[in-house]
């Protein structure tokens, strides 16, 4: 999967959280900005674990470090890095 299939997806599970159209999500955009809350959040991550296949430790999900979408991708592709190199 290469980084843009990997930041379709992302977006798509963020476009779905908050039920908004794709061309309103951009790598740009923040989280606070969508208004998610913690709960919004945890859906975020659960969706993300099972598209990707991947364990996200509370740690690593602490979204004072995952502030825009873009962040959220440079994550998961980091995190999919990781887990082929295993």
């Amino acid at each position: 999967m290469n980084r843009h299939e990997i930041e379709q997806k992302i977006i798509d599970i963020v476009r779905q959280q908050f039920d908004v159209n794709a061309w309103e999500i951009g790598r740009e955009t923040k989280f606070s900005d969508l208004g998610a809350d913690s709960l919004d959040w945890c859906e975020i991550v659960m969706a993300c674990e099972d598209e990707f296949e991947l364990a996200i430790t509370d740690m690593e999900a602490d979204p004072d470090k995952h502030q825009t979408v873009g962040d959220a991708i440079s994550f998961i592709f980091g995190k999919l890095a990781w887990k082929e190199i295993k």
